[in-house]
């Protein structure tokens, strides 16, 4: 079942993303995603999905690449490992399951060889943003009670003129009342 859904608002689209019961344990939310992966393949779309103890996100868009990674606050990330992922991102002043939550989006935004934990990402307004092989990639974070949600963008010769001068995110609740 639909839980919730976000809209970013980007130049010339739009980017939907939407939260459902986890898939694995709920039937009918597994229905629902896999119906629309087969719509947004038939008039491809790009699209990604990911998913925590109890929610199962869904982003998709017409005009970019994408990806989304969804956790916990407070799952467990290992001492070295963050150590590992803040090596090069300190600056930021993010939370490690933040940072990682970015890296995931962003290496399922443009899926190279590249190990996402090497990325370097950069403050511009309310966007993170790093390259890997090249491909410049947007991720923005988006909290929603204690998940952390990532969302990743890119197309050839994105800019920050692609989108609008202040991202909003505009939320839509959709559980039963």
């Amino acid at each position: 079942m639909l839980k919730k859904e976000f809209n970013l608002y980007a130049k010339p689209s739009n980017i939907k993303i939407l939260l459902f019961n986890n898939e694995r344990k709920d039937k009918s939310s597994k229905k629902n995603i896999d119906d629309l992966i087969v719509d947004f393949e038939t008039k491809k779309f790009y699209f990604s999905k990911s998913h925590c103890d109890d929610i199962s996100a869904l982003a998709y868009s017409d005009k970019f690449k994408i990806g989304i990674d969804i956790e916990d606050y407070s799952r467990h990330i290992s001492k070295s490992l963050i150590n590992k992922i803040l090596s090069k991102n300190i600056k930021l002043n993010l939370k490690p399951i933040e940072l990682w939550v970015l890296m995931e989006s962003s290496f399922k935004c443009v899926n190279t060889k590249s190990h996402f934990t090497l990325y370097e990402f950069n403050k511009n307004e309310e966007w993170y943003v790093t390259t890997n092989n090249g491909k410049k990639i947007y991720s923005k974070l988006i909290p929603y009670k204690d998940k952390c949600i990532a969302v990743s963008l890119h197309r050839e010769n994105i800019s920050r003129n692609d989108f609008y001068n202040r991202m909003t995110v505009a939320e839509r609740d959709s559980s039963p009342r």
